[in-house]
C-alpha cells in the first residue's frame, strides 16, 4: 500500500481530513482535502496537469526557461573567500 492509497483509506474511513500544506505565510492549510486526494483544491487537489499536447509543451518550455535563468543567476554570483572578515 503506497501513501496515496493509505490516505484514501483514511479519508474513506474517518471522513474528510485536513490538507496540511504549507501556506505562503508558513501556517498549515486547514481546508478539507478533495475527495480521494491528499490536498485541497487550492493546493493542487483537483489538478490534472496539462492534458493537451500544446499544454505539455508550454509547461516544458517554462521549465527550461526557469532552469536556464536559475543557472545563469547562480553562475553570475561569485563569492571570494579573501573578502570575508570577522
Amino acid at each position: 500500500m503506497n501513501f496515496r492509497q493509505f490516505v484514501r483509506n483514511i479519508n474513506n474511513k474517518y471522513g474528510p481530513t485536513l490538507c496540511r500544506a504549507r501556506c505562503r505565510d508558513g501556517h498549515l492549510c486547514k481546508r478539507t482535502v478533495a475527495l480521494g486526494r491528499i490536498r485541497c483544491p487550492n493546493h493542487g487537489g483537483l489538478s490534472t496537469g496539462p492534458n493537451t499536447y500544446e499544454g505539455i509543451q508550454r509547461i516544458k518550455a517554462a521549465n527550461r526557461k526557469r532552469w536556464k535563468d536559475y543557472r545563469e543567476a547562480k553562475a553570475s554570483v561569485s563569492v571570494s573567500s579573501d573578502t570575508v572578515t570577522f
